[in-house]
């Protein structure tokens, strides 16, 4: 296992002046039976696994004027009953989860952290990567999770901001994650690892008009056959602008620096980077366009983007549509929804996403397409029932996902879930594989009296 910590993005919120200080600890208990047939996700299914799943946590939250932290981790004691008869028992899946944050007078210091750790036959990835909001966020390498073996992952990022509030600031950037495969059947999952370095100097330029120059610099290793060795360098240099009451700029150019490393050789590609933006505040949310320009192994990649956000009574709205062209290459359009709302007797959500990302491993440009949605109608105050489906198609997979679940409140501690989903992975070299799954369990909260 890495032992390193692994990082979602950091949220600084600082502590507002007179805030109510919270000292919260806890222990959860999450237990779970499920019946599943075709867990392998194999065309022809081989048969029913039995599965009882027992999930022990720990979490922690602090506010003080001076700290704030949310820490979490878990892991889940799984036994497992296949239907080629070859039984498991294991301690598997240990979760962790990180922010903290400490403002000094004129400093800030935070780290934020996750790591994650899973058996890819029990992986279900339209399931097991959505975050806190419900939103589906799709992993590099969702083509290659349909065997065996075991992932790790795992993210960190620390930032040290001095003189904060000063007309010159300084704010250096540490960040590590990467992947660690073992014992896995799918030759094109292999180990990666990505350091980031940073340090940007933030300069007051005159009322409401901001200056950063930074430097950047990222370090990519890859365990695959090529032994890839891809290191980036960077100087950038923005500026935000409030324009009028409502309208505010923002502008930057830079220059990028890519050497790869292979056994078959090495490149160096060099290139600009810029970008420019309006943001238009509106009483009931902004309206944002954007242009920018960037580099990757594949040569320059430009992106223009219009963007809209909608505060809305008991929900709110965000939207972006744009298109994107690689450099010699096709024009595609990308685009995203996120809808939240709150209802008289439940609530409903939906996330859509279009996108192009370059891929380290692979070195090229991809494109992702995943939505999700969901509807929770309340039958009174102790029980519920939520509809959920989610799909993603990419490169080599399309997969599908429908669940419904009965929630109910057993006690004031104790809580009650039941369902069922079904799962479709269709891929390219391969015939459709159907999943069924049936499961209960219920989970409860122990709060910890210091």
């Amino acid at each position: 296992m890495a032992a390193v910590l692994a990082a979602s993005t950091v949220t600084v919120s600082i502590a507002q002046e007179g805030e109510v200080p919270t000292r919260r600890f806890g222990l959860t208990l999450d237990q779970r039976f499920s019946a599943t047939d075709n867990q392998a996700r194999d065309p022809d299914s081989a048969g029913v696994t039995y599965n009882s799943t027992t999930r022990l946590g720990f979490t922690a939250v602090t506010r003080n004027p001076l700290n704030q932290l949310d820490f979490s981790t878990s892991t889940a004691l799984r036994f497992s009953e296949r239907p080629e008869n070859s039984n498991i028992s294991e301690i598997d899946n240990p979760r962790l989860n990180l922010n903290y944050v400490r403002s000094g007078a004129t400093s800030t210091f935070s780290v934020s952290g996750n790591f994650r750790r899973d058996d890819i036959d029990f992986l279900q990835p339209l399931d097991d990567f959505v975050n806190e909001e419900g939103e589906l966020e799709i992993p590099d390498d969702i083509d290659d999770l349909n065997a065996s073996g075991t992932r790790t992952s795992y993210n960190t990022n620390m930032s040290l901001n001095l003189l904060r509030d000063a007309p010159v600031s300084l704010t250096f950037n540490y960040g590590l994650s990467g992947r660690d495969y073992s014992n896995v059947t799918d030759p094109d999952l292999f180990d990666t690892r990505t350091t980031r370095y940073g340090v940007t100097a933030g300069f007051r330029l005159g009322p409401e008009f901001d200056g950063r120059l930074s430097l950047t610099e990222s370090r990519f290793r890859a365990d695959n056959e090529e032994q890839t060795r891809r290191d980036r360098q960077g100087v950038t240099f923005s500026v935000d602008k409030a324009l009028s009451k409502v309208l505010t700029g923002r502008a930057s150019i830079g220059r990028t620096e890519i050497d790869t490393d292979t056994v078959n050789g090495n490149t160096r590609t060099t290139g600009t980077n810029g970008s420019l933006g309006l943001t238009l505040a509106r009483p009931n949310g902004n309206i944002g366009l954007n242009f920018s320009n960037s580099t990757n192994v594949n040569g320059d990649r430009q992106r223009l983007n219009l963007q809209r956000s909608l505060t809305l009574p008991n929900g709110s709205l965000s939207a972006r549509i744009g298109l994107t062209r690689l450099e010699e290459g096709n024009t595609d359009t990308t685009a995203g929804l996120r809808y939240n709302q709150t209802l008289p007797s439940g609530r409903m959500a939906f996330s859509l996403d279009r996108s192009i990302r370059f891929v380290e491993e692979d070195g090229n440009d991809q494109e992702f397409l995943s939505a999700s949605a969901s509807h929770t109608y309340d039958i009174n105050q102790i029980s519920s029932i939520t509809l959920r489906g989610a799909l993603s198609q990419n490169e080599d997979s399309d997969r599908t996902t429908l669940s419904v679940n009965y929630n109910y409140a057993l006690t004031e501690d104790w809580n009650l879930t039941s369902g069922y989903s079904y799962s479709t992975l269709d891929e390219d070299d391969s015939s459709r594989a159907d999943t069924h799954q049936i499961f209960v369990g219920f989970s409860r909260r122990f709060d910890l009296p210091f």
